[in-house]
């Protein structure tokens, strides 16, 4: 039996059906765009990122459900009463379930760094952050499922059931370290990729663009920190499923942001392949064939500096110094037009650039 959707009820329905809709489509862009459009390359990365959108749909499915029994509404105004247990219950559900899809994309964030570098401090700053928040995030797991003993105490507690919680001033407190934890690790991972491209002969504009587009998973942190007023609130369990909205809301942006942004930092070479027919029309038949050449005699675009060159290698398979890995679905070719009109002398410098081997990103 349902209740009727009240109070807060309509706010949860359009934020989660929201997210599950903007996920769903940028997952499924991402998917066919590493799949099907240009290396065709499905990653770890872009595996991770599905898990975490499985998790989410199933996060967001709990939460609508709980709508429907109560979620949003004062205790004193949920009729019949017996409902406001089976919302608790799908309030508990909701909780490992976002847990778990936040593992799977902050995951999936890090993998794609590590993908892009292989400068040592580089790839053990990210090593280490992904290690610390993805078993910080696995001890809160654990810690929201067994903190009630038996579990089912936690929905049970309000029809005379029997059994024991722990103290909610510690569930709130691992919440707070939870919610610094991993903003500080999604503000590592939007700071990285600016250290990565801002050696990278290209003008400053296009530099802050590549690296914004790659830091976008960072804007997740945005919906954590205004999460972090309303975590106190867990305390009233009186009123646990009113009172908590504002924590279930903002739980659902930072999850839903977080997929989201990611998902569009791999979409560029879509897009390309979209636009693709406009800009051939604009090109003479001259043009097209000369460029065909081009691209035929130089199968790797790269990018030599100072600081270096950057490739993009055909395919590259594992994470380590000798492995092979495939293209990243996100390539620095794709933000510089290597086409110049000095572009033997170029070629005559990237044949240079090969001995020097100062620095190098793989692409």
């Amino acid at each position: 039996m349902t209740v009727p959707i009240a109070g807060r009820g309509p706010q949860i329905l359009a934020v989660y059906g929201l997210f599950t809709a903007l996920t769903t489509l940028t997952v499924s862009l991402r998917t066919y765009c590493r799949a099907f459009v240009g290396t065709n390359c499905f990653g770890w990365d872009d595996g991770l990122t599905v898990v975490a959108w499985i998790f989410f749909v199933c996060y967001s499915s709990f939460a609508i459900a709980g709508a429907h029994h109560g979620t949003g509404q004062h205790a004193w105004n949920i009729h019949p009463a017996s409902d406001i247990p089976v919302g608790l219950k799908f309030w508990w559900l909701c909780e490992p379930l976002y847990v778990l899809s936040n593992m799977g994309i902050k995951a999936s964030i890090g993998v794609m760094l590590l993908r892009l570098t292989i400068d040592p401090i580089h790839r053990y700053t990210i090593y280490v952050t992904l290690v610390i928040t993805e078993l910080f995030s696995l001890g809160f797991f654990f810690l929201f499922i067994f903190q009630c003993q038996p579990s089912s105490y936690f929905w049970t507690r309000y029809v005379d059931g029997s059994g024991e919680c722990i103290d909610p001033r510690i569930t709130i407190g691992f919440t707070y370290a939870y919610s610094a934890i991993t903003c500080a690790g999604d503000w590592i991972y939007a700071i990285l990729p600016m250290i990565l491209v801002w050696n990278l002969q290209m003008p400053r504009t296009q530099k802050l663009f590549v690296g914004g587009v790659l830091a976008m998973g960072a804007i997740a942190s945005a919906a954590t920190i205004a999460r972090i007023p309303y975590i106190s609130t867990m305390k009233d369990t009186d009123d646990f499923l009113y009172a908590t909205t504002d924590v279930a809301l903002w739980s659902c942006c930072e999850t839903g942001l977080g997929i989201t942004a990611c998902c569009c930092a791999t979409l560029r070479p879509l897009f390309r392949t979209w636009l693709k027919p406009l800009a051939t029309h604009r090109l003479s038949p001259s043009s097209r064939n000369g460029a065909s050449r081009a691209q035929e005699q130089h199968g790797v675009a790269r990018v030599t500096g100072n600081a270096g060159h950057y490739r993009q290698p055909s395919k590259e398979f594992g994470m380590g110094k000798n492995s092979i890995m495939c293209n990243t679905s996100l390539n620095v070719s794709d933000e510089v037009e290597l086409v110049s009109k000095g572009s033997e002398q170029n070629d005559e410098a990237i044949q240079g650039g090969d001995k020097a081997h100062n620095y190098r990103h793989r692409w």
